[in-house]
């Protein structure tokens, strides 16, 4: 054979080895620049890209998660790993790839004992594969694997090894977009529901507001007028309805404050150690006129002898309030409200439980956030702007503790947290 043919031969077939390696960069990158709907889309045609480079059938993407591997995506449908099914990583040929967080092949696993007992070799067969990370924000999401059950008889060019990591760049960047995409919706739809609750909220204020100071102008102006004469028993009677309506404001708009001042973190605590059961003592006495009113029996089961809690007395006191209010208000004549106590601990567990009319389970996510309430609607049963269980949750997670509330409807509700004792550890 002469050096001319040599030469010719050798030509042709660098010329198709340019031309395959062009025909694989053209299918990664319409692989990669594609615009998809979906991220399920996505995947299919990056892992079909990485197939037909490396000329491998199997191809799959997998989350790793606490040491667990997860399969997001796979090629062929048929396999038998696929899609949702969970492996502990260090099981699977891909954990070297994701622990070193570089890329790792193998053209024959039979020959490396380290992958013999592997599942995907033992159990199914695979014989070469390459495993190259997928970054997502910075962080380690998974990787991008292709297998084959037959070995591979030729290396894994660097040139392939490049395709490859490109795609699995192409990806991490999808997923990424895809996740922001999901936090921006999220964040949407949260402040759509924040704007819906404020409005709400205000409606509602606005009826709270107008309520009382209807009847302050009201009682006000039949006495300044003396439109009654000389009856100075009912004009006592309209000046103490006067102040009862003040009051109420003034506590409607005090609960205002309180729940501005926390949400911008400038409230306070005035921790100092103090006896429940007396406070207990005080918040029934307040609230016996009202559960009197309504037919409702309110008691409390706070034992002797329990030593002092170390938190701001007046917070707890208007938490209690807040609490037994709600109980008296959503309860039915007959039913019970009770405060209970008991020592747990370094820690004092305290709940406000009624047998009253219970929250739906759809209500109880929301219920204890800011202008939120079970029945929401301007028509609505019961009076209240909403705002007493979130300042209840606000001023309890102040304390570093958390509002906890289990409810069934017609069986009543139950509100708990705890308080450290005198002495004891805040931390939570």
């Amino acid at each position: 054979m002469s050096a001319a043919s040599v030469g010719s031969r050798g030509r042709r077939t660098a010329g198709a080895q340019l031309a395959d390696f062009a025909g694989k960069v053209k299918r990664i990158h319409e692989a990669t620049t594609r615009r998809y709907e979906k991220l399920d889309e996505a995947f299919e045609q990056i892992i079909g890209a990485g197939c037909e480079v490396l000329e491998m059938p199997i191809g799959l993407i997998g989350q790793v998660s606490n040491d667990v591997f997860t399969i997001v995506a796979a090629r062929p449908s048929q396999d038998p790993a696929r899609p949702g099914l969970n492996y502990p990583l260090a099981e699977t040929l891909s954990s070297e790839a994701f622990r070193a967080a570089t890329t790792v092949a193998c053209t024959d696993v039979a020959s490396r004992p380290e992958f013999h007992d592997r599942p995907s070799h033992r159990d199914r067969g695979r014989r070469a594969f390459l495993a190259t990370p997928i970054w997502v924000e910075g962080q380690l999401y998974g990787t991008l694997t292709f297998t084959s059950t037959e070995r591979r008889s030729k290396p894994f060019d660097q040139q392939e090894i490049d395709l490859i990591e490109m795609l699995a760049r192409s990806l991490g960047d999808k997923i990424s977009a895809n996740v922001i995409e999901r936090r921006l919706v999220a964040a949407k739809l949260e402040a759509e529901a924040a704007r819906d609750a404020k409005e709400m909220f205000l409606a509602n204020m606005g009826h709270e507001l107008r309520t009382p100071l209807n009847a302050i102008i009201g009682f006000s102006e039949i006495i300044k007028d003396q439109v009654l004469g000389a009856d100075l028993d009912r004009y006592r009677t309209y000046a103490a309805d006067i102040n009862e309506c003040g009051r109420h404001l003034l506590t409607l708009i005090n609960d205002i404050l309180d729940m501005s001042k926390i949400h911008l973190g400038k409230y306070d605590l005035q921790r100092a150690p103090f006896d429940l059961k007396r406070l207990v003592g005080e918040c029934l006495q307040v609230m016996t006129t009202r559960a009197e009113a309504s037919f409702i029996d309110l008691s409390e089961e706070v034992p002797e002898g329990l030593p002092p809690v170390d938190a701001d007395r007046r917070a707890i006191r208007q938490v209690l309030l807040n609490l037994l209010s709600n109980g008296i208000k959503f309860s039915e004549p007959g039913d019970r409200v009770r405060i209970v106590a008991s020592r747990s601990g370094d820690r004092l567990r305290i709940g406000v439980q009624d047998t009253g009319n219970g929250i739906a389970a759809a209500d109880l996510a929301r219920i204890g956030h800011p202008f939120e309430q079970a029945d929401s609607g301007l028509s609505r049963r019961h009076e209240g702007a909403g705002l007493g269980l979130a300042l209840c949750r606000g001023l309890i997670e102040l304390h570093g503790s958390r509002m906890r509330i289990e409810s069934q409807v017609g069986n009543g509700t139950s509100v708990a947290f705890d308080l450290p004792l005198a002495g004891g550890n805040h931390a939570r």
